[in-house]
């Protein structure tokens, strides 16, 4: 995903590549849990 690269070349150039990773792992959390939450309402209906 494009906004997860772009993370990761600002934070790379800037020096702080282990918390580049880091911001990325939680941005996929986040957008995981929110597709399981739509996909479970979608189930619902």
């Amino acid at each position: 995903r494009a906004e997860r690269l772009l993370v990761i070349a600002i934070v790379g150039i800037i020096g702080f590549m282990e918390y580049a990773v880091i911001i990325v792992i939680i941005i996929a959390a986040i957008t995981f849990i929110q597709r399981i939450i739509v996909t479970a309402k979608a189930l619902k209906d």
